[in-house]
């Protein structure tokens, strides 16, 4: 059985992070990243916990209006799989969000209340982006120092699934809608079961670079309940219509909270892509490990709605190991993502980026993003989250004057320009 470069390169990753390089305060590259509170600016009234499933949590606090939150738990993926049983290994890309948001319940009438969401999307051979969103009503259980969160099962009172654009729902078969996900110290489990059968998953993740904090050096106020753990291994098993594989890849996770969702809804629109670079490439196109394999970056390009002023402009990259350097731009003239052609929705008649140029002259970075499919719109999160892309893409282009390949995805939200 072949393995795939990114298997080689975890494994080169493991050796050169080692447990004692582990705890050098000068090598970010860490295996137990789990935030802590001392990353966090909390609050002096610790008791604005909300909702009460986090109560006890160090990383979870949020806004004083508590009738306003929104919080997001999102992963991606991207794996070589191999079909047990022999054969071709093949590409799956793959995400998945859990949120907790106060809304318009369905469960409570259209009543304000907290509601459970789940939507999560696999991208695989047949080209066709599969994607679900689960809504169960009330909140996350109570978990100290990570998360433990659960949408459907045998337990679960009730689940709606969203079917399409307009919002329309009905309800799933609560015991076959599995979804569940835990993270503790730096590693993370993760399991999602649809109710046709047609996606089973379980996976296991470790963090290979340690967790980031993009408002350490002063980013945006409003940001400061936020971090990234920008690269993790990926192993487990995989159903994709029918055919099973065994998994193993790379991934990256965000967490984010103290948003509303009707300030987000109303007041902000945003271009954001999570880049991995797996390596570098000949002149004739061949692909090989060099100094920046395991290189990441996040930029978010985040505007007003109304006049397209910048609100938030971040771009942070994490070296590869083993010493992870950080590099933080927050100005608009220092780095850009421009849309180079567009796709339109047949869903929403909206209109997004199918690929993209970064580039960043003080990184000598420029890459371009093209999605793996055109239609990868999350049409049916459309009521909550409007105008939403989540695009598997592949990245190819130069980082100082090298020429580099890896993946990324490309995501936009409320009509971004």
């Amino acid at each position: 059985m072949k393995l795939s470069l990114s298997t080689a390169i975890f494994a080169a990753v493991a050796l050169i992070c080692s447990p004692a390089s582990a705890s050098d305060k000068d090598n970010f590259c860490v295996f137990d990243p789990l935030p802590d509170s001392e990353n966090i600016s909390l609050p002096a009234d610790e008791a604005m916990h909300y909702p009460s499933q986090w109560e006890g949590d160090p990383l979870k606090v949020s806004m004083p209006d508590a009738t306003s939150g929104l919080e997001t738990v999102y992963k991606t993926w991207d794996w070589t799989a191999f079909p047990v049983g022999g054969g071709e290994p093949i590409q799956i890309h793959a995400w998945r969000a859990y949120a907790a948001a106060y809304v318009p319940s369905p469960f409570l009438g259209g009543q304000l209340g907290w509601v459970r969401i789940l939507m999560a999307a696999f991208l695989g051979p047949d080209g066709v982006f599969h994607h679900n969103l689960y809504l169960a009503p009330g909140e996350f259980t109570p978990h100290e120092n990570g998360y433990d969160l659960s949408v459907g099962g045998a337990g679960e009172s009730t689940v709606f699934e969203i079917l399409d654009a307009a919002g329309n729902m009905a309800p799933a078969p609560s015991d076959r809608v599995i979804g569940h996900a835990q993270l503790s110290s730096g590693t993370g489990t993760d399991r999602y079961e649809s109710p046709d059968g047609f996606i089973k998953l379980q996976t296991f993740e470790t963090s290979i670079k340690s967790a980031i904090y993009p408002f350490n050096d002063g980013f945006d106020e409003a940001w400061r309940y936020y971090w990234i753990r920008p690269m993790i291994s990926s192993l487990g098993t995989l159903t994709y219509g029918g055919q099973d594989y065994f998994v193993v890849g790379s991934g990256w996770e965000e967490r984010e909270w103290q948003f509303s969702v009707g300030d987000l809804f109303l007041n902000w629109q945003e271009r954001h892509a999570s880049i991995q670079i797996e390596g570098c490439l000949t002149a004739s196109g061949r692909k090989f490990p060099c100094e920046h394999s395991l290189r990441t970056i996040l930029n978010f390009d985040i505007r007003h709605k109304g006049d397209h002023s910048h609100h938030v402009r971040d771009w942070t990259e994490v070296g590869p190991p083993p010493f992870c350097i950080e590099y933080h731009f927050t100005e608009p003239e220092d780095w850009s993502i421009t849309p180079l052609d567009y796709w339109v929705s047949p869903h929403t008649g909206v209109r997004y980026a199918r690929s993209a140029r970064v580039t960043n002259a003080a990184r000598k970075a420029d890459l371009v993003l093209t999605t793996n499919v055109d239609d990868q719109e999350v049409y049916k999160a459309f009521p909550l989250f409007p105008a939403f892309y989540e695009g598997a893409a592949s990245v190819e282009g130069t980082i100082g004057g090298k020429r580099v390949y890896g993946r990324a995805y490309l995501e936009a939200f409320n009509h971004m320009p």
